[in-house]
């Protein structure tokens, strides 16, 4: 089975793509930036569409560059996919459930809009470790100067992650056409995280209306999902 994926070296894609090697996938990494894509090889079997401007607070400095990268690069690898009939998993995010909050939010959200019918839309929560400029990363290098007590959030391991997708692309007929949660289903304090990590610095409580304070996920899928036999595919 072809897979063409975007994304491929950020975080999630990186470890994504080793499991799906192992998993024998024959695939198509997208080597160029998605807003000029362009496609002239043999056509996949599946698109898994991960790249994306990612971070709420960048994106308030630079709202438009989201908008092109994320919605306008988006169009063009949604027209493929829905000139050539291929389905495709794309990647939204936790944000979007709360779209009017942020410009970040407002792309994944218009993302999940404007997406062709025959596709199945991921929504990611906190997936850790995480990039270097994410919380887990930056307690260990001892780069956080304070802690919003206010602020709660689902967190999912990147392996489980990777094995939620895998099952999705086995079984992507079941669930065309749905946008599903990836996380765990429980809210956890941030701060209790970072106490767990040793961090003693700065709390506070103030408001943040530009960023969720709480996120939870619908696991009931994803928790399926991971409760599957590898056997058994449906492609």
């Amino acid at each position: 089975m072809k897979l063409y994926v975007t994304g491929h070296d950020g975080f999630i894609g990186s470890h994504l793509i080793k499991i799906l090697e192992q998993e024998k996938y024959e695939l198509i990494l997208c080597d160029h930036d998605i807003r000029k894509f362009s496609y002239q090889g043999p056509k996949p079997d599946m698109i898994l569409h991960i790249a994306a401007l990612v971070s709420v607070r960048r994106s308030l400095e630079n709202p438009q560059e989201y908008h092109d990268v994320n919605v306008n690069g988006s169009r063009k690898i949604f027209h493929w996919a829905t000139t050539w009939n291929i389905p495709i998993i794309y990647w939204s995010s936790s944000n979007a459930a709360e779209w009017w909050t942020n410009p970040y939010a407002i792309t994944k959200r218009m993302i999940e809009e404007i997406a062709p019918q025959r596709s199945i839309g991921i929504r990611p929560f906190n997936v850790y470790p995480g990039r270097d400029d994410m919380l887990l990363k930056r307690l260990e290098r001892n780069d956080v100067k304070y802690i919003n007590g206010k602020h709660k959030r689902d967190w999912i391991h990147i392996d489980d992650f990777c094995e939620g997708v895998c099952q999705l692309i086995k079984r992507y007929y079941e669930f065309e056409g749905q946008i599903i949660d990836f996380g765990s289903g429980k809210s956890i304090s941030v701060l209790e995280v970072a106490e767990s990590r040793g961090f003693k610095g700065e709390v506070r409580f103030d408001p943040t209306p530009l960023e969720r304070e709480v996120t939870q996920a619908d696991s009931t899928i994803i928790e399926d999902l991971l409760k599957r036999e590898l056997q058994s595919p449906v492609l």
